[in-house]
């Protein structure tokens, strides 16, 4: 008995209307943005699931880490890794950053040439939860960037353990 339904013509009641061009028609000047638009939402919506992933992980490193402190005290928290904070400006746009996962650090100079080898970055103290990778790897080089970006999101810091990629820290 839909049809006895008094239902206002309202415009939240109406169905959603779709474009009836293909997305191959669409130029960058379209409304839409183009196909750049379209490779910029799959990458937020990348970021923001990788970066739900990385607020889980900091809540159970920290679960596990309080439980190991109570065992172990507190100077077993921080870790000798060598650092360096790029501050140079750097815009990776349509450059396969995400390919470094897993690569050598010096695949990662050829994107990043101004990357600084081991003995030129400085050694210091860092607590034990901010040099461990994803996959529980431990980093002994943290190179942490200010201002280099890649279609709006940032990439903040490169993990590596013995001239291996371990971790990409980009940000949305």
């Amino acid at each position: 008995m839909v049809d006895d339904l008094n239902v206002p013509d309202y415009p939240w009641n109406k169905p959603l209307h779709r474009s009836r061009r293909s997305a191959s028609t669409h130029g960058p000047s379209s409304p839409d943005g183009g196909p750049g638009e379209r490779y910029r939402s799959l990458l937020t919506a990348f970021l923001r699931t990788k970066n739900m992933f990385d607020s889980i992980r900091r809540l159970l490193r920290r679960s596990t880490q309080s439980d190991s402190t109570e065992s172990h005290g507190s100077n077993s928290d921080m870790r000798l890794v060598r650092h360096h904070l790029y501050r140079e400006r750097l815009d990776l746009t349509n450059k396969p950053l995400v390919m470094l996962s897993g690569a050598t650090i010096d695949s990662a100079r050829e994107l990043i040439p101004f990357l600084r080898g081991s003995p030129q970055m400085e050694t210091t103290m860092k607590p034990h939860d901010q040099i461990i990778a994803y996959n529980g790897e431990e980093a002994d080089e943290i190179h942490a960037f200010s201002n280099v970006t890649q279609a709006g999101s940032k990439l903040s810091r490169i993990m590596v353990r013995d001239g291996k990629i371990i971790e990409l820290t980009i940000k949305g």
